[in-house]
C-alpha cells in the first residue's frame, strides 16, 4: 500500500490547496485545537483526492539492479545470443564465442557495482546512515519481512489482528511493566524533590510566536518520508507547504498561547522491530514509532524555545553531550579520557561507572519531568503545553497494512 505522490499528482494537490481560503479556520482565536482539526478537515479530503492510496501487486520479477547499464544489458543480449546459437549448432566455435561474451559480460557488471558502490559511499561520506545502507546493499541484507507469528502464553499467534493487538498491548505497558518489577517506584516524593532546584526563578522562559519561515526551515529538516497515522507523507507537504503556512503559523501561535496540544496529533504509528534473540517471543522487538507530520513541526518548535532558553540561562550542564549542537559522543569520550590523564598524573587512579538505564525513556515519570521543566523557568501556558503534550497519547501498530486499535 502507498500513495500515488508522481508529479502531476502533487501538482494538482498544490493547485487545490491554493484555491482554499482558510480565513475562517485563522479566526477561530479562542479555540486553537478546533482551528487544527478543522484545517485537517480540509486538508485530508483534498490529499486523499488527489494523490489516491494504491495497493501494490507483488512484483513477478527481481528489479534490475541499479549498476546495470544499458550497455550492460546490450552485450548481455549478445551472450544469450551466443549461448542460443551455440545449442543449436553445437559447435566449438561457438561455445568459445558464447565464453568470451559471457566473461565480456561478467566482467563489466563487476567493475559497474564496484564503481556504483564506491561513488554512493563517496556521496554519502558525510552521512552515517546513508554509508550503512551502502554498505547492507553491498553484503545484500534486506530488511526484514514483517513479524507473523508469536508464542505468547505457550500458544501460537498467526492472525494480522491478533498480532497487531498484543504489539500494541505490549508497547503501551512496558514503563509500567519495569515499575510492577520494583526497578522503579514512580511514587517516590522525596526522589521527585532531588530533580527540582530554584534556579528557574527568575529566569522564566519567554512566549516568542513563530514565523513561516521558521516553520519553512523546519519542514526542510524533516528527513523521514515515512508517513504517521494521518497518512501524511512529509516529502509531499514540503512542496505544497507554502500554501498551509499562514495557517499553520496562526494555530501553531495558538497553541503555544493556550497550552494546547491537539489530540488528533497524539497517536504515533508503531512498526515492530526484532532486536535479536527468538523471533518468536514479543520481548525481543521494540517499536519504531512515526509521528504525524504536523507532530514533527510543532514539536520542533517548541524544542527549538526550549532549547534557546536553557542555552541562555545556562542551566544546561557543561558535561551533557547529548542532544546538543556541536556536541557529540566523541567529545564525552574526550571529556573522560581528558579526566583519567589528569588523574594519572596526580598519581591517582580514576574509577568510571557505566550505566545502562533499561526502558529509558519508557520509564520517565512525567511528574518529576514537569516538575523539573518547571524548576527551569518553563512555566505558566508553556509548562500548560507541556503537560497537553504528554497526556492522553496512544500507539497504533502497522503490520502487513493491518492497524491495531489505538492502546
Amino acid at each position: 500500500m502507498t500513495r500515488s505522490l508522481n508529479k502531476v499528482n502533487l501538482q494538482r494537490l498544490g493547485e487545490e490547496l491554493s484555491t482554499i481560503d482558510f480565513s475562517e479556520i485563522m479566526d477561530m482565536k479562542d479555540k486553537a485545537s478546533g482551528a487544527f482539526d478543522r484545517m485537517m478537515g480540509v486538508v485530508q479530503p483534498i490529499y486523499d483526492k488527489t494523490c489516491p492510496v494504491k495497493f501494490l501487486k507483488p512484483r513477478e520479477c527481481e528489479p534490475r539492479k541499479p549498476w546495470i547499464t544499458i550497455e550492460i544489458l546490450k552485450v548481455s543480449d549478445l551472450r544469450n545470443q551466443a549461448y542460443l546459437e551455440y545449442l543449436n549448432s553445437e559447435c566449438a566455435i561457438k561455445l568459445e564465442e558464447f565464453k568470451i561474451m559471457r566473461n565480456k559480460v561478467n566482467s563489466m557488471r563487476r567493475k559497474a557495482k564496484k564503481e556504483y558502490f564506491a561513488n554512493q559511499l563517496s556521496l554519502n561520506k558525510d552521512n552515517t546512515k546513508g554509508i550503512w545502507k551502502v554498505i547492507n546493499d553491498q553484503l545484500g541484507k534486506e530488511k526484514e519481512a514483517p513479524p507473523n507469528l508469536l508464542l505468547i502464553q505457550g500458544e501460537l499467534v498467526n492472525d494480522e489482528i491478533s498480532l497487531t493487538t498484543k504489539f500494541a498491548g505490549f508497547f503501551s505497558s512496558v514503563g509500567q511493566n519495569v515499575q510492577a518489577q520494583g526497578l522503579v517506584n514512580f511514587n517516590n516524593d522525596l526522589m521527585k524533590d532531588e530533580f527540582v532546584d530554584d534556579r528557574g526563578i527568575g529566569n522564566e522562559i519567554e512566549f516568542q510566536p513563530c514565523t513561516g519561515d521558521e516553520i519553512l526551515k523546519v519542514v526542510k529538516t524533516i528527513k523521514s518520508n515515512s508517513a504517521g497515522t494521518d497518512g501524511i507523507n512529509p516529502k509531499t507537504f514540503k512542496s505544497v507547504m507554502c500554501y498551509l503556512i499562514p495557517c499553520i503559523v496562526q494555530i501553531i501561535n495558538l497553541l503555544l498561547q493556550t497550552g494546547i496540544f491537539p489530540d488528533a496529533l497524539k497517536r504515533a504509528k508503531a512498526i515492530p522491530f526484532h532486536k535479536g534473540g527468538s523471533k518468536l517471543e514479543i520481548e525481543n522487538y521494540r517499536p519504531i514509532s512515526i509521528l504525524p507530520l504536523f507532530s514533527k513541526i510543532f514539536e520542533k518548535i517548541v524544542q527549538k524555545r526550549l532549547y534557546d532558553h536553557l542555552m541562555k540561562t545556562g542551566m544546561l550542564s557543561e558535561n551533557q553531550f547529548g542532544f546538543r549542537k556541536c556536541h557529540s559522543t566523541s567529545d564525552a569520550v574526550h571529556s573522560l579520557c581528558d579526566i583519567s590523564n589528569k588523574c594519572f598524573e596526580r598519581g591517582e587512579i580514576p574509577l568510571t561507572v557505566f550505566i545502562d538505564f533499561r526502558k529509558a525513556f519508557d520509564t520517565v515519570d512525567f511528574n518529576i519531568l514537569l516538575k523539573r521543566l518547571q524548576s527551569l523557568g518553563v512555566c505558566c501556558n508553556y509548562l500548560k503545553w507541556f503537560n497537553s503534550f504528554l497526556s492522553g497519547r496512544s500507539i497504533q501498530v502497522l503490520l502487513n497494512n493491518v492497524f491495531s486499535s489505538p492502546f
